[in-house]
C-alpha cells in the first residue's frame, strides 16, 4: 500500500501537466498576441493613442494652455504622433516609474505597451 501512494504522488504531477499541455496548442495568434498578452507590434494609431487619450491629453495637450494644463510642462504633450513621439522617452520614464498620470499609474499592461511602443521605435 505505501509503495502504491508513492508511485501515485509521483505520478500525480506528471500527469497534471501533461493534462494542462494538452490544452496548449502552437498554433498562431491570429492577433499576434505574446504570451505577455501584448500585440508584436505596438503602434501610435492602434494601441498607444487611445492610451493617451484615455490617460494624458487631459494635461498634456497642444491646445491646452496655462491652469488648463494642470501643472503639466508646456512642452510634454501627446495629442498627435508627431508630439507623442518627442516625449515619448521621458513620458516612458514617468510612467514606469509610477508617477504618471499623477492621479495613480497606469495598469502594469498599459506601462508595458507604452514601453514596448518606444524600444520598438515610436512606430505610427
Amino acid at each position: 500500500m505505501m509503495t502504491t501512494r508513492r508511485t501515485l504522488s509521483a505520478v500525480l504531477p506528471l500527469l497534471a501537466a501533461a493534462l494542462f499541455c494538452l490544452g496548449c496548442d502552437d498554433k498562431a495568434d491570429p492577433v499576434g498576441d505574446q504570451s505577455d498578452g501584448l500585440p508584436d507590434v505596438v503602434t501610435y494609431t492602434q494601441h498607444v493613442k487611445p492610451l493617451l487619450d484615455a490617460s494624458c491629453i487631459q494635461c498634456h495637450a497642444t491646445f491646452r494652455q496655462g491652469a488648463d494644463r494642470n501643472g503639466a510642462p508646456t512642452g510634454i504633450n501627446f495629442d498627435t504622433y508627431s508630439v507623442a513621439r518627442a516625449s515619448a522617452d521621458g513620458g516612458s520614464m514617468s510612467i514606469q516609474a509610477g508617477t504618471m498620470p499623477p492621479a495613480g499609474g497606469l495598469s502594469q499592461y498599459d506601462r508595458s505597451l507604452f514601453a514596448k511602443w518606444v524600444e520598438q521605435g515610436t512606430q505610427e
